[in-house]
């Protein structure tokens, strides 16, 4: 089974194939940089179980992009990005970069991190923060208040492929309770995870959990003064026709959420 601290370099590698499209959906140009052997194989093995694999990370990854995009540049009033378990993903610093009033933030494991920054020979804009947030979430909210994160301002916080690897349902409960404490009033929370079972779900996969509906989660959201904007099956999210082959398949779905004022 893929350990979560292993994902990123293949992740890496599939927005890295994606440079070679004729139409790619996006501009990474450091994505090569984080590619190597044991990538290559980890890739190999993940499109044998999951035919789609390597579209389902690209679109996934356009799709989340968009989201920031679109309500970063349509509202001028947040003031602080931040991607929770960024891995390599440099979206933080690419927006940054264009956007001078906003402050960013990355959080992941001190091993990830430090690896990303040794490889990026250029100026890195966005705080990055270690912490384990899987095994040592209650180490997050710690982390991110003595480094600057002020949950009284307006945020935009995003998780991209992360809750795929969390032990179970009630963690991913606790996990999004903990984000909810640093959501200020008009916050965004973007993130995606498998709703529903599919026919991979019955082999050995790295799938830890996935929710068979989301009637007891809404009512989780809802308890914690948040609201669900918007919720989409990946596959139906899918404008540039990649996953048509595999609509009856895919469960990765994608949401975005807000805080209460």
């Amino acid at each position: 089974m893929t350990k979560i601290k292993d994902t990123g370099a293949v992740t890496s590698l599939v927005r890295s194939l994606e440079q070679k499209h004729n139409t790619p959906l996006f501009k990474d140009s450091f994505a090569e940089l984080f590619v190597d052997k044991g990538a290559e194989n980890m890739f190999k093995e993940k499109m044998d179980l999951y035919p789609h694999f390597q579209q389902l990370i690209a679109v996934r990854h356009k799709i989340i992009r968009d989201e920031i995009n679109f309500f970063i540049k349509s509202d001028s009033s947040f003031s602080q990005l931040l991607s929770i378990g960024s891995g390599y993903c440099t979206i933080v610093n690419e927006i940054q970069k264009k956007h001078k009033n906003l402050k960013g933030y990355e959080i992941d494991m001190p091993a990830v991190l430090k690896k990303k920054i040794s490889k990026i020979k250029v100026e890195y804009l966005p705080k990055l923060i270690y912490c384990d947030v899987v095994e040592k979430k209650d180490q997050l909210v710690p982390k991110l208040l003595s480094n600057g994160f002020n949950i009284e301002k307006r945020s935009l916080i995003f998780l991209e492929g992360l809750l795929y690897y969390m032990p179970n349902g009630n963690f991913i409960n606790l996990f999004i309770k903990t984000i909810s404490e640093i959501m200020s009033s008009d916050s965004i929370l973007i993130f995606d995870m498998q709703v529903g079972k599919d026919s991979y779900s019955n082999k050995e996969t790295d799938f830890l959990n996935y929710f068979e509906d989301l009637s007891a989660w809404s009512s989780m959201i809802e308890d914690l003064n948040l609201s669900i904007l918007k919720y989409g099956n990946i596959a139906f999210l899918d404008q540039w026709n990649r996953l048509n082959a595999f609509r009856g398949e895919i469960k990765s779905s994608l949401f975005v959420i807000t805080k209460h004022t």
